[in-house]
């Protein structure tokens, strides 16, 4: 350490060191090296010793090369330590595991900034959407509810608030002396869609080639994946001519391929696996697609959106909290009620015969994403984490 203002972030199940090396996704090490760009002075993350969980690929780093210091701590050790050399400011998730983090940071006179992803009632969603057993839904849906109240006077106490996406911002913010709203995605001014790309979109709006749809992400039950099938199927039975391309893997990558042969959609939809984010994914959303699919049951914030909408790609999908809360802020959006295939179906009918709607809302999603890059949203953050540290 240098005795420069120190940053502390606090980790979840995020990161693993094995020998000299650092395990973690590409975009958690993007996000690290972007604090320890912005903060000036020396940044510590502190990893919790749980097994590595992450819904993106890893990469494996030597972790002499990296500019920040790492320290691995069980949750239920995470103490006064974190305080006791008196950091410019501790970043940690607002999970029950870190709640008492803030009543420790209080009594250090240490300024603690918790991010939040999840609102209540999108944790109560994944809760009813998952697999799990009805007991173990009850269980934990008796358990968020009996936490609510901890969770939220720890907010209080904690001298600031970071919030990823609408949801936990409409829920929280008002609790917190210094609440950020941000947008969690890997885009880069780069990856946004070009005038060349706008007016190519635009020649393809105007024609009458089949409706180009895209979906990516995690295949999974929380992202929406078994609404996929019988949403193409019912385009067909109304005699829209479109095309689905799927891209991602996940636990329900097998039962999607069944649905697929079982509707006989073959010939419409397209299962791509996971493929590169900047050097697939990103290009062919921006160049072929004529509208993303989103059938979300629940709100998480999912990096998907902001960057789908940086390829000038409009967004049309279920009514979940953070999709809702996307298409506030901009304009760029279209939802129907949760769970409600025919209606996702007719709404992407009406909107292929709008050309000049769809227009605008290409131009007003790449208009959006261009404020909230990568770069732009972390030198907020942490211009954020530089005012409560002064406060």
């Amino acid at each position: 350490m240098t005795g420069q203002p120190l940053l502390r972030v606090v980790l979840w199940a995020a990161l693993t060191l094995d020998g000299d090396d650092v395990v973690a996704s590409e975009k958690l090490l993007q996000e690290l090296l972007q604090y320890a760009r912005l903060w000036p002075g020396d940044v510590e993350v502190v990893n919790d010793v749980v097994p590595l969980t992450s819904p993106f690929s890893t990469i494996r780093v030597p972790r002499r090369t990296l500019p920040f210091r790492i320290r691995s701590l069980s949750h239920d050790r995470l103490d006064d330590s974190l305080f006791d050399d008196h950091p410019a400011v501790v970043l940690s998730a607002a999970g029950h595991r870190y709640r008492s983090l803030s009543t420790r940071a209080e009594h250090a006179g240490v300024p603690l900034v918790y991010i939040t992803e999840y609102s209540e009632r999108t944790s109560r969603q994944q809760i009813r959407v998952s697999d799990l057993a009805w007991w173990r839904k009850a269980r934990a849906l008796q358990w968020l509810r009996t936490g609510r109240r901890r969770s939220h006077a720890a907010i209080a106490r904690a001298a600031g608030l970071q919030c990823n996406g609408t949801p936990t911002y409409d829920e929280l913010s008002h609790l917190s002396p210094s609440p950020l709203l941000y947008f969690d995605s890997r885009v880069r001014d780069d990856m946004i869609a070009t005038d060349h790309d706008q007016r190519l979109r635009a020649e393809r709006y105007a024609s009458a080639a089949p409706t180009r749809l895209v979906f990516s992400g995690r295949l999974d039950r929380v992202k929406g994946t078994q609404f996929l099938a019988p949403l193409a199927d019912v385009l067909r039975s109304m005699e829209h001519p479109f095309r689905l391309d799927v891209f991602g893997d996940g636990p329900e990558a097998g039962q999607l391929h069944a649905d697929v042969d079982r509707f006989r959609l073959g010939d419409l939809v397209t299962l791509h696996g996971a493929v590169a984010f900047e050097d697939v994914l990103m290009p062919t959303v921006r160049t072929t697609a004529d509208l993303f699919v989103c059938p979300h049951p629940q709100g998480d914030p999912s990096c998907t959106y902001l960057e789908t909408l940086a390829c000038g790609t409009p967004i049309v999908g279920f009514a979940n909290e953070a999709l809702v809360g996307m298409s506030r802020q901009s304009s760029a959006a279209w939802t129907v009620p949760l769970g409600d295939v025919g209606a996702l179906a007719s709404r992407i009918t009406r909107l292929a015969q709008q050309p000049d709607e769809l227009q605008r809302a290409s131009s007003l999603a790449r208009q959006f994403a261009t404020r909230h890059t990568f770069d732009l949203t972390y030198q907020r953050r942490v211009d954020h984490l530089l005012s409560v540290a002064r406060t």
